[in-house]
């Protein structure tokens, strides 16, 4: 079983390594396959007449992976949103996320690809698209739903719930961590990067110097890469943010907190609710059910103390800029104000668990 591991987890590592300098060699080349070519015409060259019939979701659930944005999908598709269509020989979970904005083949395929998905949505109240890694394309969104004419990029409503950043990487840490465990070799592009060289599942500690610790600038608050080519900056989130707040109406973007689903599910939900005009009684009497829940004994339930405090410190300027960004949004009328700061969980030293903001410890 072991072996099998490390074998497949030496294969993804082979993988990752060439699909990069692929990239790579595509990048300074600047070439592009014929059928990207037709697909970011179709993008740029909708034709007049075919505008009228293209029906995009007029509800994003943008994030943050790991945010429980899972679960408040799961929640809006019971209350009747419409889900996007998977084709043939897609993953089931396209029924749920489209990755049209963020994978760069799927939206060179242009924008009738994206709105064939919801073409069986028209005339319902709700259509969505609940990819969670959308926060680094607002312009993408932003061109894409002007293109479509019409008021659909008015009508649009974007959801977003903040995480606190360490809790969210952790969180990330055991999903892939999970995955490698189960030797899901479907999924090994999301988990492989989780995976030393000799096969062996990395710590907590590790992942992190190797993803976040190196990508993110703790002085100005960003990614030493182009955001949206490094998953591990996602948790910085006022630079992105603030782009969709400067193409979008504020009225348009509800800002969420991970906390408040947590400890008042029923006051979470009346946000989502407002926001988006639901007001039936069969919403009102449902709850929120927890979703990508980790219950295995190998789960990390909290972070060790000292990775806890490199990562407090690399999020920090980030988390002011987000606070200062926040602090001036005042719309909509059912977003909390003032939103809530981020507050870290307690961590571990050793054999003890540090209360968070405090020196207590209790033993294990």
């Amino acid at each position: 079983m072991r072996k099998r591991q490390r074998d497949v987890a030496a294969t993804a590592i082979a993988c990752l390594l060439v699909a990069s300098a692929i990239s790579s060699i595509i990048q300074a080349n600047h070439t592009i396959s014929a059928e990207q070519r037709n697909g970011i015409d179709d993008m740029r060259k909708p034709s007049a007449r075919d505008v009228p019939k293209l029906t995009l979701p007029n509800v994003l659930l943008i994030g943050a992976q790991k945010g429980g944005s899972s679960a408040l999908a799961a929640w809006l598709f019971d209350q009747g949103a419409c889900r996007p269509k998977a084709f043939p020989g897609e993953p089931k979970s396209r029924s749920k996320e489209v990755h049209f904005f963020s994978n760069e083949q799927r939206y060179a395929k242009g924008i009738r690809f994206y709105a064939r998905r919801f073409e069986h949505c028209g005339g319902k109240p709700l259509a969505m698209d609940a990819t969670p890694n959308y926060l680094p394309y607002a312009d993408r969104v932003k061109n894409v739903y002007d293109m479509a004419g019409g008021e659909q990029g008015d009508h649009l409503k974007i959801i977003m719930i903040l995480r606190e950043p360490v809790a969210r990487e952790l969180s990330l840490y055991n999903h892939k961590a999970k995955f490698y465990r189960e030797d899901n070799v479907a999924r090994i592009s999301f988990w492989g990067d989780v995976v030393k060289k000799d096969g062996q599942l990395m710590t907590f500690g590790q992942f992190m110097a190797r993803t976040v610790l190196r990508g993110v600038d703790p002085t100005t608050g960003t990614c030493k890469q182009p955001f949206h080519s490094y998953w591990w900056c996602f948790s910085l989130y006022s630079r992105p943010l603030r782009q969709w707040l400067d193409l979008f109406d504020n009225n348009q973007l509800l800002l969420l907190s991970y906390e408040e689903l947590v400890r008042d599910e029923v006051m979470f939900r009346w946000r989502v609710q407002s926001f988006l005009g639901m007001n039936s009684t069969h919403a009102l009497s449902r709850r929120i059910e927890p979703a990508n829940t980790q219950n295995s004994k190998h789960k990390l339930s909290l972070p060790p103390c000292q990775i806890q405090s490199k990562l407090s410190t690399a999020f920090e300027k980030a988390n002011e800029d987000l606070y200062e960004l926040l602090s001036t949004k005042i719309e909509p009328s059912m977003e909390q104000h003032p939103f809530p700061k981020f507050v870290l969980s307690n961590c571990t030293a050793g054999k003890s668990i540090i209360k968070s903001g405090t020196a207590e410890e209790i033993l294990l």
